[in-house]
């Protein structure tokens, strides 16, 4: 059977579809249902049902979930990083560590910036999204430390956060 074909299953109403004929459904938008391929216990996945509700268009929500990144309050960190001096810090890796920073993706954090004020000390500020101001700075702790020793490849004496308050 081709792409382009749909088998429809005796006796079913609605014009069910199942097997090879899934690409079919994109072609032939005209079937409302499509009956999903056996599971591992060998049920029916009723899949025609959801894809039916997602063409009439989004479903209502009932609020936000929890633990999404939207209900949390956001912080804003100053940090003070002071490096080690071995490895060698050079201007490559003090630039490395900066832009590691300004690009990080973790999965709270909103904007993060490096600047270098000494030799061997940066200032870092973050926002972050967490559920009080102790766990931004842990959370800020694990994101500058795993940063330096990955991306940056600088070693850490020492994570000393400066100061915490909420943003807004």
């Amino acid at each position: 059977m081709r792409a382009g074909e749909y088998k429809v299953t005796p006796g079913a109403e609605g014009g069910r579809v199942r097997g090879p004929a899934r690409a079919a459904r994109v072609a032939a938008p005209m079937i409302p249902f499509a009956v999903g391929e056996r599971g591992k216990r060998g049920r029916e996945h009723p899949a025609g049902a959801a894809r039916a509700a997602s063409a009439a268009g989004p479903m209502p929500r009932s609020g936000p979930r929890p633990g999404s990144p939207g209900q949390l309050p956001t912080y804003k960190l100053t940090v003070r990083v002071i490096a080690e001096l071995y490895p060698a810090l050079t201007n490559e890796r003090r630039w490395a560590f900066q832009n590691a920073i300004a690009l990080c993706r973790e999965r709270r954090l909103l904007r993060a910036a490096a600047r270098w004020d000494k030799l061997d000390e940066a200032t870092v500020t973050l926002e972050c999204q967490a559920r009080d101001a102790e766990a931004a700075a842990e959370a800020a702790r694990a994101i500058i430390g795993r940063t330096a020793a990955f991306t940056g490849q600088i070693g850490v004496r020492d994570i000393r956060v400066a100061r915490v308050e909420p943003a807004g």
